[in-house]
């Protein structure tokens, strides 16, 4: 089979400089739409997996002191507004 695709300028560039380096573009190609079908066909169980390796690498910050209060909490907004105010005209 063969694929006819439409490059823009940058890609065109691209390839160009992938040719000088003989690089077989076909093979990147291929490789590139094996790698695309492998990621699409991912189970739910493979994302859940990968979902936890991301939640490994970047844990959540841990939370302190809370700073800002909720926002339907009328009382304790008025409050930390005040407080706030108060702190910036020191």
């Amino acid at each position: 089979m063969t694929l006819n695709i439409r490059l823009g300028p940058e890609e065109e560039r691209l390839v160009k400089g992938l040719r000088k380096a003989r690089v077989n573009v076909s093979e990147l190609v291929r490789r590139a739409l094996r790698d695309a079908a492998d990621r699409q066909s991912r189970t739910p169980a493979d994302a859940r997996a990968l979902m936890q390796e991301i939640i490994e690498d970047f844990p959540s910050p841990r939370r302190g002191k809370r700073r800002r209060p909720p926002v339907n909490d009328r009382k304790a907004v008025r409050e930390w507004i005040r407080k706030r105010l108060k702190s910036e005209a020191r």
